[in-house]
């Protein structure tokens, strides 16, 4: 019997991503097959709280940023890549969880928790904002509703998760336009360095599996990477290297050895 479908929170789709609190998390690059397939050769502990983190996993190079719920509140968190203290990142935002640091490393796009829409039954959805990555005053990007979100790499250009839909709209929420309308629900959409194409991951809620999606820029429709990859029903994320070189993808489960 196939299972109903139920909405997704942002917590379930948009990644929680947990550090250093319940394992290792497997993380692998995407290869194309030429020369020799890179490998993990070693892993650093960052932090040591055993406290949950969510939303993105975002870095502007010197510093990383993740949300965390302290007590009853969820705040954003800063800690340099090296390694140290997390310290609280004071942002004008109810509930805020992280989602992308801009190209230039000078600002963040988060979504207020608190405040939340059900789209199609599937998934709930929150105002987008844009917020100086050392706290300060908030922008809101539109009227937007969003359940994911990521800067394209011109800087100016913002990539949503609406529903089914990918769509790319100007900083201020402007000059909408709908790239493609997908079978499941789009999760960890992010632009390659180059600007050439877009990866993310298909959700299929009926099934409660994650497949791997890539979409170029040059009008063709999206298409599914690496279809006979079982990744599981646990989640997953995903990053390029700098160099856009490598897509990395972590999560738990599915096809054993990839």
């Amino acid at each position: 019997a196939s299972r109903g479908r139920r909405p997704l929170r942002w917590a379930a789709l948009g990644g929680l991503v947990v550090l250093a609190s319940a394992g290792l998390i497997a993380t692998l690059p995407s290869w194309n097959g030429q020369g020799s397939a890179p490998i993990v050769l070693r892993t650093v502990q960052l932090t040591n709280d055993r406290q949950e983190k969510g939303g993105a996993l975002a870095t502007d190079g010197s510093r990383l940023y993740f949300s965390q719920r302290v007590g009853e509140r969820v705040v954003v968190m800063a800690m340099p890549t090296s390694g140290g203290e997390p310290e609280t990142v004071p942002l004008p935002v109810n509930a805020p969880f992280v989602l992308d640091v801009s190209p230039d490393g000078s600002e963040m796009l988060v979504i207020d928790t608190s405040v939340r829409v059900l789209v199609e039954t599937l998934i709930y959805v929150f105002p987008l904002y844009r917020v100086h990555k050392d706290g300060g005053a908030s922008h809101r990007v539109g009227d937007l509703m969003v359940h994911g979100a990521s800067w394209l790499p011109d800087g100016r250009t913002i990539l949503c998760s609406i529903g089914r839909q990918l769509k790319l709209v100007d900083g201020d929420g402007r000059a909408p336009r709908t790239l493609a309308t997908l079978p499941g629900l789009p999760a960890f959409a992010r632009a390659a360095p180059d600007g050439r194409c877009i990866r993310f991951w298909v959700v299929d809620q009926q099934a409660g599996t994650w497949s791997l999606w890539e979409m170029a820029f040059d009008g063709k429709p999206p298409r599914p990477l690496l279809p006979a990859w079982d990744h599981g029903r646990d989640g997953a994320s995903g990053s390029w290297s700098p160099a856009g070189d490598y897509f990395f993808v972590s999560g738990q489960g599915g096809t054993p050895g990839v």
